[in-house]
C-alpha cells in the first residue's frame, strides 16, 4: 500500500532569462518529518544551499548537467555526505550514475521514483515520475501563459479537470512557461521528439519544471510542445528555402552566417539574453532538417 507524497519547492534566487524566476529543487518525502529526495540542488549560492543542507537528505538526484542544475552538488555533497546521482558520472558524488527505471529509494526516503530518459535539451537529461503524488488541477498550478523564445503563446489544451495521481519533474525538458532550448551540440531535436512522445504516454500527471511554476497535464503539454516545436521548424525551413544553396554549411563561418539570418527572421521578438539560446535551437533544427533531407544544395 502506498501513500501520497508531498513535494516541495526551494527556489534558487538565480533568476534571468534562461533560469525564469529561478532554479526549482524539489523535496519529495513521503512524511513531513522524515527524509527526503532532493532533485537539482540548483547553483552553488550560499543562502539555497544552506536551505537544503538543512533538510534530512536521503539522496540528491540531476536532472542534467547544466550549471544552474548541478553547481552546488559538490558543496552540497561535502557538508552532508549525502550521494548525488546523475546519468553523467562528473556530477555524481559518492554514488552511481542514474540509469533509466524504477529507484530503489523506498527503504531509504519511503518514496517511488521512477527514472524516464528524456534526452533532447541535453543528452544526459531525464525526468522523474513520482506515482504516489495526488494533485487536483484546479489548485496551485500555473496559468500556462508564457513566452518561448521568440514567440508569445498560451497553452489552450483540452485536458482532464479530475483529481489524478502522479507528477513528472521534467528537469529543463518542459518549463513552467515557454518553451526549452535544444542546446546543440549536446542536445538533439530528433531525442527531443522522441522524449516528447515517451512523456506524453504517461498521461495526465502533474508537471513539475525545473523553472516556473508547476503545470498540469503532462501529456497536453506534450502534444502543445510537438506542435509549436513543427510550427518553428516549418518557419526556419521556408527561410532556407529562400536561402536558396546552403552547400557551405558544413563551413563554420558559413554555418554561423545562416544561423544568424535564421534567427533574425524567425525569432523577431527575442530579448538580447536569449539570442544564444535561440541560435543554439536553429543549429539543432538545421541538423534535423537535413537529416530528414529537408535542406538541399542548388546550384
Amino acid at each position: 500500500m502506498t501513500t501520497s507524497v508531498a513535494i516541495t519547492t526551494i527556489r534558487a534566487d538565480n533568476p534571468g532569462p534562461m533560469t525564469l524566476d529561478g532554479t526549482n529543487s524539489y523535496l519529495i518525502a513521503a512524511d513531513a518529518s522524515g527524509p527526503s529526495v532532493l532533485v537539482d540542488p540548483g547553483p552553488d549560492d550560499d543562502e539555497h544551499l544552506r536551505a537544503l543542507a538543512q533538510r534530512d537528505l536521503a539522496l540528491v538526484l540531476i536532472t542534467h548537467r547544466h550549471a544552474d542544475h548541478t553547481a552546488g552538488s559538490a558543496r552540497l555533497h561535502e557538508w552532508t555526505s549525502v550521494p548525488v546521482r546523475a546519468v553523467d558520472p562528473d556530477h555524481c558524488h559518492g554514488a552511481a550514475p542514474l540509469t533509466s527505471g524504477m529507484l530503489d529509494v523506498a527503504e531509504t526516503a519511503g518514496v517511488r521514483l521512477e527514472v524516464v530518459a528524456s534526452p533532447g535539451h541535453t543528452d544526459d537529461s531525464v525526468s522523474l515520475l513520482v506515482p504516489d503524488f495526488e494533485h487536483d488541477f484546479g489548485q496551485n498550478f500555473g496559468q500556462g501563459i508564457g513566452q518561448g523564445i521568440g514567440q508569445d503563446f498560451e497553452q489552450d489544451f483540452e485536458q482532464d479537470t479530475a483529481p489524478t495521481t502522479g507528477a513528472m519533474l521534467t528537469g529543463d525538458t518542459i518549463l513552467g512557461r515557454g518553451t526549452t532550448v535544444i542546446a546543440h551540440p549536446d542536445g538533439n531535436l530528433a531525442d527531443y521528439f522522441g522524449t516528447l512522445d515517451r512523456l506524453e504516454s504517461y498521461g495526465n500527471v502533474a508537471v513539475l519544471p525545473a523553472h516556473g511554476d508547476r503545470r498540469s497535464d503532462l501529456a497536453a503539454v506534450c502534444r502543445q510542445y510537438r506542435e509549436h516545436r513543427k510550427q518553428r521548424l516549418a518557419q526556419v525551413a521556408a527561410v532556407c528555402d529562400q536561402l536558396g544553396d546552403l552547400s557551405s554549411l558544413d563551413d563554420p563561418r558559413a554555418r554561423t552566417a545562416v544561423i544568424d539570418t535564421v534567427v533574425d527572421a524567425v525569432y523577431t521578438d527575442i530579448a538580447d539574453g536569449v539570442r544564444a539560446a535561440a541560435a543554439k535551437s536553429v543549429a539543432a533544427q538545421l541538423d534535423y532538417l537535413a537529416e530528414h533531407g529537408c535542406l538541399s544544395a542548388r546550384d
